[in-house]
Parts: structure tokens; sequence; C-alpha cells
């Protein structure tokens, strides 16, 4: 982390993962400690970026040719906004993925589901964006247009192609 510049939140995922699992966001060494105590494989340290939206885009090009963007993907990570009024957990009772998320939120942060947030506020109960998380994956496809595939084209122009065995 020192070597690449990375602070803390980070995230925590095994190298080959399967919905989420294991997946956290980690506020301290003592969390990253804890962590390692569950985890028995190879994870990877990727930096948090806490930005609003999370895009999802598969690139992919043959080696030595031009790329092509075949999906886009905006991720909606689980919240609910408040009423200044109502806990988030009764909030998270009225929406339908997030009241399927209040029992594995209620063992991780108990407090958090008794707060009662101003009306308007909006409480990121997720900061991974997975399906078993409760993120919503709403299509993207229609914004792909050549603009966008020559912009991801010029990003990875420079990057070297693989030669070597492959899979097939």
């Amino acid at each position: 982390m020192h070597y690449n510049k990375i602070q803390f939140p980070i995230i925590l995922k095994p190298d080959v993962g399967e919905r989420g699992f294991l997946v956290k966001k980690a506020e301290s060494m003592e969390d990253v400690q804890q962590y390692f105590q569950r985890a028995n494989c190879d994870v990877i340290v990727q930096e948090y970026v806490n930005l609003p939206e999370e895009i999802s885009v598969f690139y992919q090009r043959l080696p030595g040719n031009q790329g092509t963007i075949s999906s886009l993907c905006f991720k909606e990570n689980l919240s609910v906004t408040g009423n200044g009024q109502d806990t988030v957990k009764k909030l998270m009772q009225n929406k339908d993925r997030a009241v399927l998320q209040i029992d594995r939120l209620s063992k991780l942060d108990p407090l958090l589901l008794q707060y009662i947030p101003p009306a308007d506020e909006t409480v990121l109960l997720e900061p991974i964006g997975n399906h078993s998380r409760g993120t919503k994956f709403i299509n993207g496809n229609h914004q792909i247009d050549q603009r966008l595939i020559d912009r991801f084209n010029a990003i990875f122009k420079d990057i070297r192609d693989v030669q070597g065995p492959q899979p097939w």
C-alpha cells in the first residue's frame, strides 16, 4: 500500500471470487488483520473509490486489433433515503432489494439500522457492488457508441499484447 500510495479505506477480495464472497471494505489495519484470519486464499487489494456512480465496461480486443465494447452496465448500490421519521431498518422494509439485506446488515452494523436519517439524506447501506448484496444492475448498452469505443481504444493502445499459450 505504501509503495503504491494507497490509503484506507481499501477493498479486499479473493483473487478468484464468487458472488461477493469475502469481499470487504477495510477501514484500518485491524480490519485487514481480521480479514486475513478468515481468508485462506490469494487476495487482491484495491483502492476504495468513493464516487457517486460505478459503471462496468466490458471492453475486449484481439492482439493487434482495435477493440470493442460489448456491455455497459450502471451499478446502483444499495441505499435508502431518509424521511426524518423512520429508522433505516423501517426504510429498508419498504424497498424490495433492501428488505432482503436486513438480517445480514443487522449482524454487521446494528446501530446503522436504528439510525433515523433526516429527510432526503441518502444512506449507503452497502459499498460493495454485487447482486448478492443488493446492488441493482442497469443495462447501459444503449450508450455504447463509436466515440466511447474510440476512447477506450486510445486508453488501451499502449498496452502490450500478451503472447503465449492460449486456453483454447
